[in-house]
């Protein structure tokens, strides 16, 4: 685990915080349809492969051993208490900062996740594949999350798209969805983001901006290149304060279209800047998720 990236006092403004969804189905609640045993497990809802941390009486043995690896039952409150944490491993990601906030984001997501006793999916999207990185379970798994971000890069491009779209779907419908990205890719994601939305995940969006990205401060003649077309030629352009204040307007612009993507969704959308502690992001998170604090 990189101790300076994950370091204790980060741990520590952590606790107390709890990630809740916004909306909740009415099998989640105290409900009165399916049976409700073991934790308040309702209907079944399907299999999914077997995870450190799972009930060993949960396996299906007949469905593990017809596929050769074990596979545990999912039932519909089970599903719906999925989290699945989507990371942007594109090489945008590396610049200005951006790659160590976005991984404490994605640490503190997580773990609210696993002390909230859900099942964490953490996924790597890049090239427009989701590779998935580790699946974990109960609160002993806090080490394997850390040590997992701690060893991945950024680079290469990003097809937000297609990665969304190739994340896994729970068995049931539920589940929170949080992506951690900085959301300059120029695909049709915001497609991929409400299909999957439509299927039951509520979406929460965080999108990682640096100060240079959302007001420019240099000026004069600038050589602009993309980090994730390194084979196309550089941009040379004249900046002057006009030129900066229109990308700064068009930066607020995509921010607040992106903001009224995650409500129309039923989601939730914060804006991450990397001049400001990943704790204080996630504290902004939990208060619009309506959690703790």
């Amino acid at each position: 685990m990189d101790a300076d990236l994950f370091d204790a006092a980060f741990l520590a403004s952590l606790r107390g915080l709890a990630l809740r969804r916004r909306r909740r189905r009415a099998a989640d609640l105290s409900g009165d349809r399916g049976v409700r045993e073991r934790g308040g497990r309702v209907e079944f809802a399907g299999h999914r492969a077997y995870v450190a941390g799972d009930e060993i009486r949960d396996v299906d043995w007949a469905a593990t051993a017809r596929l050769g690896r074990p596979f545990v039952k999912e039932f519909e409150k089970e599903a719906s208490d999925r989290l699945l944490v989507a990371l942007d491993g594109s090489a945008s990601m590396a610049a200005f900062g951006k790659w160590r906030v976005a991984r404490r984001l994605a640490a503190a997501a997580g773990l609210l996740g696993l002390l909230g006793g859900a099942r964490v999916d953490l996924h790597l999207l890049s090239g427009g594949t989701a590779r998935r990185v580790a699946t974990l379970r109960g609160r002993a798994a806090t080490p394997s999350l850390l040590r997992a971000l701690s060893a991945l890069a950024a680079g290469g491009a990003a097809d937000l798209a297609r990665a969304l779209a190739a994340l896994p779907r729970p068995a049931g419908r539920g589940g929170l969805l949080v992506v951690v990205s900085d959301l300059l890719d120029g695909g049709d994601w915001a497609r991929s983001l409400a299909d999957r939305a439509g299927r039951g995940e509520e979406p929460v969006l965080l999108e990682v901006l640096a100060p240079e990205e959302r007001h420019p401060a240099s000026r004069g003649a600038l050589v602009l290149s993309d980090p994730e077309r390194p084979g196309e030629p550089a941009l040379r352009v004249e900046v002057g304060d006009r030129e900066a204040a229109a990308f700064a307007a068009e930066t607020r612009r995509r921010v607040a279209e992106h903001a009224g993507l995650a409500r129309r969704l039923r989601g939730t959308h914060v804006l991450a800047r990397t001049e400001v502690e990943a704790a204080e992001t996630v504290r902004g998170l939990v208060r619009a998720n309506g959690g703790r604090r």
